[in-house]
């Protein structure tokens, strides 16, 4: 219950701040991971799994440190890769893509001598061959 009244309450949070995420997958996924991750951290027993450690809740704090420097690393891990996709797949380009159909219109096209994206592109893949995202159609 605590964690559904959680995630949901992150998912009107992103509403109001009008952030796009369609899916709710950070509202969901991101902090419903995040808080199961310290929740382990919280009431982790070795009474339940002999092999792994106690939590904050059975005497163990450090647990809890260590649930949240994975929370922490994998956050830095997620932040960086998406940066790095980011910056490869969109050349540094608006992240919403364009309607369907100008996509579809587009990915025809290369990039051409006098296409604004002709630099993007050879800096971002040489040999790149579909639709620069920042072209207009």
């Amino acid at each position: 219950m605590l964690a559904g009244g959680i995630c949901y309450g992150a998912v009107l949070l992103k509403a109001r701040l009008r952030f796009d995420d369609s899916l709710d997958v950070v509202g969901i996924h991101g902090v419903g991971g995040l808080l199961g991750t310290l929740l382990v951290g919280l009431f982790a027993a070795k009474a339940v799994n002999a092999a792994g450690a106690n939590g904050l809740l059975a005497g163990n704090a450090a647990q809890l440190g260590i649930q949240a420097l994975g929370v922490a690393a994998v956050g830095l891990y997620a932040f960086v890769a998406s940066w790095i996709i980011i910056r490869l797949w969109g050349c540094g380009s608006i992240l919403r893509p364009k309607p369907w159909a100008s996509i579809f219109r587009n990915i025809r096209k290369a990039p051409t001598a006098n296409s604004p994206c002709r630099a993007c592109w050879a800096g971002c893949w040489p040999n790149l061959s579909f639709a620069c995202p920042m072209a207009k159609p």
